[in-house]
């Protein structure tokens, strides 16, 4: 049985985009109703569809904003707008890593992720952990999302790194703050980036 969520989807289409499907059982208006009110730039094919389904129909309609703000849990319409025209976006979503609509929303996500993760940086003291801190506090303020997508591309080319290796990272640290900044940053200044991504972290202990 499928437990009743807490946060509506009609009335918060732009935060939740739960499986369209279970909106009638959720709310007494009819599915006409909310997609003209909540779905207004989506095509009447493309509304009521399954995630995942929806997902590649927008992606092989090239319609990548609305794939952005539909396309995961969170709205990343307002990071895609930002990072559009960005060259080392639009190469990344061409790559071979990158180019579906499950790499594009991976993606754009993540670079959410990391704007996100690194405002909230801004406002947080630094605490060292207890037994094991970095070298030195890392510089949030020294890249920026442009910046996180030049160093992913750089990556991405990076000839040195296996197929296998760039799709692990892509899968399990794009989305890493720290990453950018104690790896990512360092692959055009040395000779062995494979121990650079896989090397520990230099630490120092108080």
């Amino acid at each position: 049985m499928i437990q009743p969520i807490i946060y509506n989807p009609v009335s918060m289409p732009q935060s939740y985009n739960y499986p369209i499907q279970y909106l009638n059982g959720l709310t007494s208006q009819n599915l006409t109703d909310i997609h003209s009110k909540y779905y207004p730039d989506l095509a009447q094919d493309e509304f009521g569809l399954d995630t995942k389904t929806q997902n590649e129909l927008l992606y092989k309609r090239n319609k990548l904003q609305q794939l952005a703000k539909y396309g995961t849990y969170i709205n990343c319409e307002t990071t895609y707008n930002k990072i559009k025209n960005n060259s080392d976006f639009q190469e990344l979503i061409s790559s071979k890593y990158l180019n579906s609509a499950q790499g594009f929303i991976h993606l754009v996500s993540s670079m959410a992720s990391l704007e996100k993760q690194r405002t909230e940086k801004f406002t947080q003291p630094y605490i060292p952990n207890a037994n094991i801190i970095y070298s030195q506090p890392i510089n949030y303020k020294k890249y920026n999302i442009n910046d996180y997508l030049q160093l992913l591309n750089t990556f991405i080319k990076n000839p040195k790194i296996s197929d296998d290796l760039k799709e692990y990272f892509l899968a399990m640290k794009m989305d890493k703050l720290d990453i950018y900044y104690t790896r990512l940053d360092k692959l055009n200044t040395n000779s062995d980036p494979i121990k650079i991504l896989t090397e520990n972290i230099p630490y120092s202990k108080e």
